[in-house]
């Protein structure tokens, strides 16, 4: 009954995966834009020295606090994503380990 739900599931799953892969590759490539900005700003024009800014030196170190706790965040976040990974890998050899031995 399961096989046959995923089966008629199959189209829209893969119009799914595919968007959301489209979605991704797009995003993936604006990032690389606005690192290879902030790699060489000078390929796109800009001389680090020459932007004008009027913002004061208080609001640098509040923008630079606020981009701190979100690499931080980021970060977290990753490590709770690996440690899952681990456990599920973990979890997997288990349930073959288990597998193979009720086939024996």
């Amino acid at each position: 009954m399961l096989s046959r739900w995923l089966d008629s599931q199959d189209g829209d799953l893969r119009a799914f995966v595919a968007s959301r892969t489209a979605q991704m590759d797009q995003r993936r490539y604006q990032l690389s834009l606005i690192k290879d900005f902030v790699d060489d700003p000078t390929r796109f024009g800009i001389k680090p020295g020459d932007v004008p800014t009027s913002t004061t030196p208080a609001e640098f170190a509040e923008r630079r606090s606020e981009l701190e706790y979100r690499i931080n965040m980021v970060r977290t976040f990753l490590d709770l994503l690996n440690d899952e990974l681990r456990l599920l890998e973990q979890a997997e050899a288990y349930a073959r380990e288990q597998a193979g031995a009720s086939e024996s």
